[in-house]
């Protein structure tokens, strides 16, 4: 999944283009600042290029509308931020809030949303969830996380459960470098996991990885790249048969340590079904041609996917 920014003038440029049709990638990540109208035409041309290829395959058009499809459109709708909905104690107010984002967002070409993030915020110092989860308390977040994802599917738009098992307690920011979390596998199961749970069997239609090191499941590698956790916990453990999806894989905490290409394989044979790349288009190539070598060599198979 590589990303592509618009802007108030630009359509799609020309590696977006080479990405969809000459590389054949079936998603992108938006970023950008435009209107409903700039934004619409943006993502009708990704499209028109998918429509193009040889298999015709529409693409998953998303990105992170967490508050609102405002956090792109300019003359989209403002929302509070999650740990305000929460405040309110109404789950009716979540799902009206995740449903006219929906709305919007659909309106506009995105089909795919990253949001509602699951994390319970338990350290008030974690400076990158924060005011972004619903708040501290477990039971709290997944009937908000419930609420939403409701919200959003029902009005047509994938919804994501992020970031798995939880990045609430952490008091680094994994776009500077690699967290871990130290609590037992007690605390995991009763205050991190029951959001996650929630939304699993809310039918929740993807979730999104943490890059967070949970040393109760695997001490050595974040979440992203660890079978433990993506394919032991998520899959065989919890049940979830829908896409895992990995967060930017440009982020220090991933990027720094393993690279783009190598931590692309890590995440695929941990158990992740799509790969973010958000990185410049070199960084982009780099992912897309490891994987693609990697399942020419057989590091990678195709029954290996195919159990994802």
């Amino acid at each position: 999944m590589p990303s592509t920014r618009y802007k108030q003038t630009s359509i799609p440029d020309e590696y977006t283009c080479k990405l969809v049709q000459d590389y054949h990638v079936g998603s992108v990540i938006d970023y950008g600042n435009a209107d409903a109208e700039r934004t619409a035409k943006y993502n009708n041309q990704l499209q028109k290029w998918a429509a193009e290829t040889r298999l015709k395959i529409p693409l998953f058009i998303s990105a992170d509308l967490e508050y609102g499809s405002i956090q792109l459109v300019t003359d989209g709708t403002d929302f509070p931020r999650q740990m305000a909905i929460g405040a309110t104690r109404v789950p009716g107010a979540a799902e009206q809030v995740a449903k006219i984002n929906a709305i919007e967002s659909k309106a506009v070409g995105f089909n795919w949303n990253f949001s509602p993030l699951a994390d319970v915020n338990t350290n008030p110092s974690n400076p990158v969830i924060g005011v972004r989860s619903f708040g501290e308390k477990t039971d709290l977040v997944s009937q908000m996380t419930v609420a939403q994802i409701k919200g959003y599917q029902h009005n047509g738009l994938l919804a994501t459960a992020k970031h798995f098992p939880g990045h609430g307690d952490t008091s680094f920011d994994s776009h500077l470098g690699l967290a871990a979390v130290t609590y037992d596998r007690k605390t995991l199961d009763e205050i991190h996991l029951p959001p996650f749970k929630a939304a699993i069997a809310a039918g929740v239609d993807s979730i999104m990885t943490a890059h967070v090191i949970i040393n109760a499941i695997d001490p050595k590698l974040p979440a992203t790249l660890s079978k433990k956790v993506l394919t032991g916990l998520l899959r065989k453990q919890m049940g979830f048969n829908g896409i895992i999806v990995t967060d930017s894989m440009s982020m220090n905490a991933i990027d720094k340590h393993w690279g783009a290409g190598q931590a692309a394989i890590m995440a695929i044979n941990a158990g992740a079904d799509i790969v973010m790349a958000s990185g410049s288009y070199k960084h982009q190539l780099e992912t897309y041609n490891a994987l693609y070598h990697a399942l020419k060599s057989g590091e990678l198979t195709e029954k290996g996917l195919m159990n994802h």
